[in-house]
């Protein structure tokens, strides 16, 4: 795995042999929406530049809350761009706030109203690292 993206905030590593990438967010619960939406806009940039089928987000050291006003912009504006990019599969692992998990969890649903995204790409929630790489990883 090479380290693609490192800041403060979220840490990104692409396998090119599996075609896999793997967002490790370590959020504030004190940023503001903006910082978050450029970090988002960073991620976004990352699956446009490395093409990958498979998504690892790893939020469990996450702090920030996602708005509902964040979750429409990140489903009309990454969510399209993420699939275009040629993500199929994206696995998530939960926070341990609740609230941080209830935020992400109400993204990837109201991005499932979105046809391309509900027939294009998978979406699944796990607190176990292994058996999130082993769906992943997986062919179907």
């Amino acid at each position: 795995m090479v380290t693609v993206l490192k800041n403060k905030h979220l840490c990104m590593q692409f396998d090119a042999a599996s075609n896999f990438m793997e967002s490790i967010w370590t959020t504030s619960l004190l940023m503001d929406d903006e910082s978050y939406r450029q970090l988002v806009l960073s991620y976004l940039q990352q699956l446009q530049i490395y093409r990958p089928q498979r998504v690892l987000v790893d939020s469990r050291n996450a702090e920030y809350i996602i708005t509902p006003d964040l979750q429409d912009w990140i489903n009309v504006n990454i969510y399209p761009q993420a699939a275009a990019a040629g993500v199929r599969k994206l696995a998530f692992l939960v926070s341990n706030d609740i609230f941080v998990t209830i935020s992400i969890e109400q993204t990837v649903e109201d991005s499932m109203a979105n046809d391309i995204i509900s027939t294009q790409m998978q979406q699944r929630f796990f607190d176990d690292r292994e058996q999130a790489l082993n769906w992943l990883l997986q062919e179907k």
